[in-house]
């Protein structure tokens, strides 16, 4: 029998004190860091940060540990 992991995207909203989000932080489980994919994770945290008026968006790769901001 074949075992397949499958895990999902969480994104988290810090908010501040005022009551506005601060920061965005969305998790990716990628074992392949690969630069097209990670142009579309940026453009969709940008949207993301956009939207609720962030100040700042993470993202973070949890399998080669890298973390940027976008």
């Amino acid at each position: 029998m074949e075992e397949t992991l499958v895990s999902g995207i969480a994104v988290v909203l810090l908010w501040g004190d005022s009551g506005k989000v601060e920061a965005i932080i969305d998790w990716k489980s990628d074992v392949e860091v690969i630069p097209e994919r990670v142009a579309q994770y940026v453009d969709q945290l940008r949207t993301y940060r956009d939207e609720t008026g962030a100040e700042r968006a993470i993202l973070v790769f949890m399998t080669p540990s890298q973390v940027m901001q976008a």
